[in-house]
């Protein structure tokens, strides 16, 4: 048998409490904390949100695992 690479993907989301003049400015001060590799409390994953990138399997070349 083969080895293969193969990406996978999934949603995670959480709720963040800010100050801010308006929404917007709220959502742009969340996405630069966000750049800046804020990490968020209680991030949780989205149910359902699991996929796997199947157009983007790639076989590793040389690998070989016994079946």
């Amino acid at each position: 048998m083969k080895k293969y690479v193969v990406p996978v993907y999934w949603t995670v989301s959480a709720s963040v409490i800010v100050e801010a003049e308006c929404s917007y400015d709220a959502g742009v001060l969340v996405e630069e904390m966000n750049a800046a590799g804020h990490c968020f409390d209680h991030e949780d994953y989205s149910p359902g949100s699991f996929e796997v990138g199947f157009d983007c399997i790639e076989p590793i070349d040389g690998e070989k695992t016994e079946s």
